[in-house]
């Protein structure tokens, strides 16, 4: 559905007469400060996020290019004002860490769309990118606002921290394959997919959901490596069989777990009859 959204909402926006401004009010319910309570689907929050995207291109001089962007000087004070106002807010929500993804998007793709990078936020920015490090878009914004060249220390950082498979997705984006190489660093992510898988089985408070667990975190591991694998052509560096074997093995496995057990063939019969139970015959008088 926001693919949908991503290719009719530009040619929608051109037919607008202050597309900039209708944007900042289309966002205005949910940033800077989401007014929707606490108990809502971040889809509108995602929503913000390719209306913004789909106004970049608009709004760029077609002449003169990014450098220059169709906005008023009072659009712009008005976009910075807004961004000011949602990193007051994050003294309101707590730690960095606890900002929502969509949340953290929006905030970054705002500062872009309406050129308001600041080059004294820059450490803010990099937190933001790092803890929402997950999101696919999130090596471009990276590069969009300013953190070219912190990139090699936040793939460390990225590394470091057990994400491997965000750290390969933003080596791409800047160009640091040969000084990362990314066949060890997926290697690396499903070593420590099963070391945590392997701890969920020591745990002795999870003896119930031990194997679910282990199976369902394997399997996403799997996944998201064989994608990676597939997006960057590294099938002759990784060749995927053998992953793909344990994926089809851990799918199968869940298959006839779930399974209903026989039921045998004297207990169906019995179990099988939920109607009254007949009359008792009278006795005879004598």
């Amino acid at each position: 559905e926001l693919e949908n959204l991503r290719s009719k909402i530009p040619a929608a926006l051109v037919d607008c007469v202050d597309l900039a401004v209708l944007v900042l009010e289309a966002i205005s319910e949910v940033f800077p400060v989401d007014t929707r309570g606490d108990k809502v689907s971040n889809d509108y929050g995602w929503a913000c996020v390719v209306i913004l995207e789909s106004l970049t291109p608009v709004i760029v001089d077609p002449v003169i290019g990014k450098s220059r962007l169709l906005v008023t000087p009072s659009v712009k004070e008005k976009a910075k004002e807004i961004a000011e106002t949602w990193k007051k807010s994050l003294e309101e929500r707590g730690r960095i860490e606890n900002v929502k993804t969509p949340d953290v998007h929006t905030f970054l793709q705002h500062l872009v769309t309406f050129g308001i990078v600041k080059s004294e936020d820059l450490a803010l920015y990099r937190k933001l990118v790092v803890g929402s490090a997950w999101r696919k878009q999130m090596p471009k914004l990276a590069v969009s606002v300013g953190l070219g060249d912190q990139m090699p220390d936040m793939i460390e950082e990225l590394i470091s921290r057990g994400q491997q498979l965000d750290a390969v997705h933003f080596t791409y984006e800047v160009g640091l394959v040969d000084k990362f190489p990314p066949v060890p660093l997926l290697k690396a992510y499903l070593r420590d997919a099963k070391k945590s898988a392997a701890s969920i089985m020591e745990d002795s408070s999870n003896t119930g959901r031990a194997t679910h667990l282990v199976a369902r975190k394997e399997q996403s591991a799997l996944k998201a490596v064989l994608k990676c694998i597939e997006e960057y052509k590294l099938e002759e560096e990784f060749p995927p069989e053998n992953l793909k074997k344990r994926l089809d093995q851990l799918e199968k496995t869940k298959t006839e777990k779930r399974k209903p057990a026989a039921v045998p063939a004297n207990k169906r019969t019995r179990a099988s009859y939920n109607g009254p139970m007949p009359p008792a015959k009278a006795g005879r008088i004598t």
